[in-house]
């Protein structure tokens, strides 16, 4: 009866000391999740863990964020990805309390992890007691890794363990590693880190470096090597800060196999990338499920940028199909808004409208006469508004002379409302500094009015000769220039009729006609018109042959009209290269940013970036209007 009560408390001793072996043994049998890199949302990034050694394929891979399955997932394993993929750095004890039969077999050991990498993984050594010493960067060189593992470095005192660490950071950092790791080797308690005062607790210090390691996501596996300085606490700590594991070694004999078996999990890690669709400060859990591996790895994260008060999340804003509906929205938009400038309304004449054709000028009405001339109080207010400033004069008479069948306050409330809805649009897509190409709704509308504006004073430039041999005609017939210019003027085309009815109107009002002559020369901006005023001037004065001179006048025009046609034609060249040489780097930009946003994306998100796009916008600028200078000149 004895024996018997013995055999089952041995049972159930062996039972009780199999069952936490087994749940150990199912532990190291799942898979584990934990973030890589720091990619920029909604691309994200995570280090994928398997127990054995196999080949996975992405099919092979069910992720699912909330529970909703994930599409477009790349898969990349530590042999298959490029150099800054993987990379791991080796942090090993050189303390004299190692001793020089540790320190060889550490060395050893560490040989044991370099055979064991893919040749496109990186791996770095780093040694520390009282200092910390780069034996070898961050390298894919086997030569130049063996080199660093091949020697016994001298030992020396004290011990160093989370400089040393931070040293390791700071070379994963560099490197750019999406995937990193560090392999610490010790057998004792830190003393003497710079971070760390003598007798007090280091506690404070293993979160701020596992924080580090956290926010670089970066995982640190610690061997703890039994000494009689070994603190396993510290160690234990530090590991599990680095989201990594802990390995206890009874003796320098398992240095060989706990390295070995470090090796072959940093080589069947796998990196894992996929364009989240979740909505800004949603809470996520994200759950990987290997096909023939048991359990599921999990790993949370929350959405940058808090509640999103957009109805399209953010993966369709930096997708291909947002970016081009994108696009031809705001090209709708603004060819919208031409249109709708270029459409003539028809509607009852205002009152000033039914006067401007028969004074000079709006602005020589008294401020006592204004009258309402809009219905609508939004437009009056705003015009109101715009009657403040310096510049809504000039604009409004611009637009008049142009000959622009649009009022003026709609053309500035049509480009305000297009430069908002761009400039938001470019902010959400893009970035904060995209927003200064919004101005270029703005900019397009001044030029565009510059463009009618020009255009109607070189029609009313080559049409200026033809009326003043009418005139000289009128005059021959017995009329006087007055009577001559109100002749020619019923016949003649737009603008110069409207121009000349106005100077006729302001002479029978009792305007001198060459003040008249002169206003119409500070509107069609003619040097031409004011010869006409000083033969008008002369005439008043002195008398003379008017047809005589109006006939010379007239011959002076044609050849200068001849010359200044010549000169636009061998200056083509110049003025389209202008437009092509400033326009390319632009449509470049543009191109890149659709076809391939990652590769200027250091130019929006980067103040180097921002700087250089400053800087190339001033030169692109400045050499256009260079050019224009060259090129364009007055005849």
């Amino acid at each position: 009866m004895r024996f018997r009560a013995l055999g089952v408390a041995l049972i159930g001793v062996v039972a009780l000391t199999a069952v936490p072996a087994q749940a150990q043994t199912g532990a190291a049998e799942r898979s584990t999740l934990v973030p890589a890199g720091s990619p920029k949302f909604p691309e994200r990034a995570y280090r994928l863990t398997v127990p054995e050694k196999r080949t996975l394929a992405a099919g092979e891979l069910k992720v699912t964020e909330n529970g909703d399955p994930v599409r477009g997932v790349s898969l990349v394993s530590a042999a298959g990805g490029n150099s800054t993929d993987f990379g791991t750095v080796l942090v090993i004890d050189a303390s004299r309390s190692m001793g020089r039969r540790e320190i060889n077999r550490a060395m050893q050991a560490g040989r044991e992890i370099a055979a064991q990498r893919a040749s496109n993984q990186q791996l770095g050594v780093v040694i520390f007691n009282r200092k910390q010493t780069v034996l070898a960067d961050l390298t894919t060189d086997q030569e130049e890794i063996e080199r660093a593992l091949a020697a016994t470095p001298k030992l020396a005192p004290q011990r160093r363990i989370f400089d040393a660490v931070d040293v390791a950071l700071d070379m994963l950092d560099a490197a750019n590693i999406t995937a990193g790791s560090i392999i610490v080797l010790s057998d004792g308690a830190e003393l003497y880190s710079d971070s760390v005062a003598a007798g007090t607790s280091t506690v404070p210090v293993v979160s701020a470096v596992g924080t580090r390691a956290r926010k670089s996501n970066v995982r640190i596996f610690t061997v703890g090597l039994r000494s009689r300085n070994f603190d396993r606490s510290q160690l234990s700590d530090l590991a599990k800060a680095g989201r990594g594991r802990y390995y206890p070694l009874e003796s320098v004999d398992d240095l060989r196999p706990i390295f070995r078996q470090l090796g072959a999990e940093l080589a069947t890690e796998y990196l894992i990338r996929y364009h989240s669709g979740a909505n800004r400060g949603r809470s996520v859990t994200v759950a990987v499920r290997v096909d023939g591996v048991d359990g599921v790895a999990t790993a949370s994260y929350t959405v940058p940028g808090g509640a999103s008060f957009v109805l399209v999340d953010d993966s369709f804003w930096t997708s291909t199909v947002g970016i081009v509906a994108t696009t031809l929205l705001c090209a709708l938009l603004l060819g919208a808004g031409l249109a709708l400038l270029l459409v003539r309304k028809h509607r009852r004449p205002e009152l000033k409208e039914r006067v401007r054709d028969f004074v000079t000028s709006l602005g020589e009405v008294s401020a006592g006469e204004d009258v309402v001339v809009t219905s609508r109080e939004a437009r009056g207010a705003t015009e109101r508004s715009l009657e403040r400033t310096q510049w809504w004069a000039g604009f409004k008479e611009n637009v008049e002379i142009a000959r622009i069948e649009k009022d003026p306050v709609r053309i500035v409330l049509w480009t305000a409302a297009g430069t908002l809805i761009l400039l938001y649009l470019l902010v959400k897509i893009v970035g904060p500094v995209a927003g200064i190409f919004a101005l270029v709704i703005p900019l397009s509308v001044r030029a565009w009015v510059q463009f009618m504006l020009a255009r109607q004073r070189r029609v009313f430039a080559d049409q200026l000769p033809d009326i003043l041999q009418g005139c000289a005609s009128a005059i021959r017939a017995g009329h006087g220039l007055t009577g001559s210019l109100a002749m020619v003027s019923e016949e003649a085309p737009q603008p110069s009729r409207l121009e000349f009815t106005r100077v006729v109107s302001d002479e029978q009002l009792g305007v001198p006609l060459d003040d008249a002559l002169r206003v119409v020369q500070r509107r069609m901006d003619s040097r031409d018109v004011q010869q006409i005023a000083l033969v008008a001037q002369l005439q008043r004065d002195t008398g003379g042959n008017m047809a005589e001179v109006l006939d010379r006048v007239t011959d002076s025009l044609r050849r200068r009209a001849e010359l200044r046609r010549m000169v636009q034609s061998l200056t083509a060249q110049g003025r389209l290269s202008r437009w092509v040489v400033s326009c390319i780097p632009i449509a470049l930009l543009l191109i890149i940013s659709l076809v391939n946003p990652g590769y200027v994306e250091p130019l929006y998100t980067t103040p180097l970036g921002n700087v250089m796009l400053v800087i190339a916008g001033i030169l692109i600028v400045s050499g256009s209007l260079v050019i224009k200078k060259i090129v364009n000149f007055t005849v």
